[in-house]
C-alpha cells in the first residue's frame, strides 16, 4: 500500500495502528486488514454524542496527511491526462 500512495512503510503501519486503536479496522497476521466500522458522516462543525471529544490528535494528523496524498494523486492524474492528450496523435 505504501508504494501505491508513495508513503513510507512506517507511515502506513502507524496509520493502520491508529485505525485499529480507534476500532475502525481489524487485522491478523497474514491477512489483509478489514474495516469493522465506518465513522458516521458528520458535517463540518457538527459532533455526534459519541464524538464529543473528537478523533484523536494522531488520527486527525493522519487524516490530514491522507488528504494531502489524495490531492497529490489528483494533480498527478490531471498531469498524466494532459500528457496523454498532447501525445495521443504522435
Amino acid at each position: 500500500m505504501g508504494k501505491r500512495f508513495g508513503a513510507a512503510g512506517a507511515t502506513v503501519e502507524r496509520a493502520l495502528s491508529v485505525l485499529r486503536e480507534e476500532g475502525l479496522i481489524m487485522s491478523r497476521q497474514g491477512t489483509p486488514s478489514i474495516v469493522t466500522e465506518r465513522p458516521e458522516h458528520v458535517e463540518p462543525g457538527e459532533q455526534t454524542e459519541d464524538e464529543a471529544e473528537g478523533p484523536s490528535e494522531e488520527f486527525a494528523l493522519l487524516w490530514a496527511q491522507l488528504q494531502e496524498i489524495r490531492e497529490h494523486l489528483r494533480r498527478q492524474s490531471a498531469r498524466l491526462d494532459e500528457i496523454d492528450e498532447r501525445t495521443r496523435n504522435l
